[in-house]
């Protein structure tokens, strides 16, 4: 029969085994949230990028469009400023 402070012991010892397998388990959740994060983290801000690329070829576009006649999409120029548009008589 094991004394009464050995089973304690051998107890307190399967405990802390326990614990520390939990806190391993525990940090290695906590890091692969953590690269999780660093990855969407990447994503978010390459996603921006294009956004401010998108924006700013849209605005391009506007520009470009802005000085387009409306009925023929000839561009304004000054040879053609006082001239009518064949579709708009």
């Amino acid at each position: 029969d094991i004394p009464f402070e050995a089973r304690v012991k051998t107890e307190n010892l399967r405990r802390y085994a326990v614990i520390g397998r939990v806190h391993y388990a525990k940090d290695l959740c906590l890091w692969r949230l953590e690269q999780q994060r660093r990855q969407l983290l990447a994503e978010v801000h390459d996603g921006y990028l294009w956004a401010q690329h998108l924006e700013a070829l849209l605005d391009r576009y506007a520009e470009e469009l802005s000085h387009v006649c409306y009925f023929c999409s000839d561009r304004f120029s000054a040879a053609a400023a006082n001239t009518r548009c064949v579709y708009n008589l």
